[in-house]
């Protein structure tokens, strides 16, 4: 199925109100360690989601079409294209 965009459809949920949203980003913060306001995305990948049993590939940018990251929730995994990755290393 294709949604909107002209993209595969992701994972339907439920519509959050921004309490409950803060809420979860509060816990995901402690759970994975995060004191600080802002956040190392390379610390992110490679160690707090590791720790936490998730792991990251990066791809080729035509592996995902359109997209710079996604996330394959039943694998624990997320792929990130090799431009976002260098991006978010080079603190783009």
């Amino acid at each position: 199925m294709t949604g909107p965009w002209g993209r595969v459809a992701g994972y339907r949920v439920t519509p959050k109100n921004l309490d409950s949203i803060r809420t979860v980003a509060q816990n995901v913060r402690r759970e994975l360690d995060i004191g600080t306001p802002r956040v190392s995305m390379i610390n992110l990948l490679e160690v707090k989601l590791f720790k936490v049993g998730l792991q990251f590939h990066i791809v080729g940018d035509d592996d995902i079409p359109g997209e710079v990251a996604r996330a394959v929730p039943n694998a624990g995994l997320i792929l990130v294209t090799e431009s976002a990755y260098e991006g978010l290393y080079h603190g783009n």
